[in-house]
């Protein structure tokens, strides 16, 4: 038989919970011990809930914010294991940058954003230039240049977090 609580409750009674093993007081009314009490498990932070919740806050994030995930949602990309999948961080960023309504750093090639022509555009007016080709519309990658244009960003996003302050 399982030991019963002996606490007593301000009305005279007795606790009547399941006493621990070796316990002369439930869970209720066993004494704290010191020190800090563990995380409860639906508030650990894995990589998991961090991309669920990422999920679940970005329809409700500031636009001063979106341009900061945008660049963590690249980054993710290039950091092996850290995203979930590919497709999760698509459709974040294709949300992010829709409520943003423009990518938020420059083209890399020159000082003003200048987009690439997508070839739904090229389908659709016929009367148009012919659209570029794939290797002159990205050319290979050269670590430097990713490097740079890394930098570019970090300057881009220092700038916008001056420009925030009051």
């Amino acid at each position: 038989m399982t030991p019963e609580c002996t606490w007593t409750l301000p009305n005279g009674r007795k606790c009547r919970g399941l006493a621990g093993r070796n316990q002369t007081f439930c869970r209720h009314h066993r004494p704290q011990t010191p020190g800090q009490r563990p995380t409860p498990r639906r508030d650990r932070y894995t990589p998991r809930m961090r991309w669920r919740a990422t999920g679940c806050e970005l329809p409700c994030l500031r636009t001063e914010e979106l341009p900061s995930l945008v660049y963590e949602l690249l980054d993710s990309l290039t950091q092996p294991g850290q995203a979930p999948s590919d497709r999760t961080v698509g459709r974040f960023l294709r949300e992010a940058l829709t409520r943003l309504g423009q990518v938020p750093f420059p083209y890399p090639d020159s000082e003003s954003p200048q987009p690439v022509p997508s070839l739904a555009s090229a389908h659709l007016g016929r009367h148009l230039a012919a659209p570029p080709s794939a290797t002159a519309a990205f050319p290979p990658s050269n670590p430097a240049d990713l490097a740079q244009l890394q930098r570019e960003m970090a300057t881009l996003f220092a700038t916008l977090a001056e420009a925030q302050q009051p």
